[in-house]
């Protein structure tokens, strides 16, 4: 099971940071043309490219990348429920929580702890 896990938190890992890498990146008007930007674009265009056709104008258009914000987001929460539901419901220290109450404070611990590894 621990390497189940492992092999989940390492796949999170990149594409959570990769939405972060090129919502920040975005962010700051940096030439995605140059390294690590096609890296970045190649591996969360699938997710970042609907959220935008979703998102209202004045949000897709705002100086803030919101789709790559939001696919971070949503992938943050897609890991927690797999984890989650790979734990059966028995996470260390929630277990007096239910499902809606752990997914969400486990996604916002999850973007903070690869927000966090990736400035380090």
């Amino acid at each position: 099971m621990r390497v189940l896990l492992f092999l989940v938190d390492t796949l999170f890992f990149f594409l959570v940071g990769a939405a972060l890498l090129r919502g920040w990146m975005n962010t700051r008007r940096m030439r995605m043309s140059q390294q690590p930007g096609p890296f970045v674009i190649a591996i969360t265009d699938w997710l970042v490219q609907p959220l935008r056709r979703l998102l209202p104008r004045p949000w897709a258009q705002a100086n803030a990348d919101w789709a790559s914000w939001l696919a971070a987001l949503l992938l943050s929460l897609a890991y927690s429920g797999l984890v989650h539901l790979v734990w059966g419901g028995a996470l260390p220290g929630v277990q007096a929580l239910d499902f809606w109450a752990t997914v969400p404070m486990l996604a916002l611990q999850w973007l903070l702890r690869t927000a966090l590894q990736g400035l380090m």
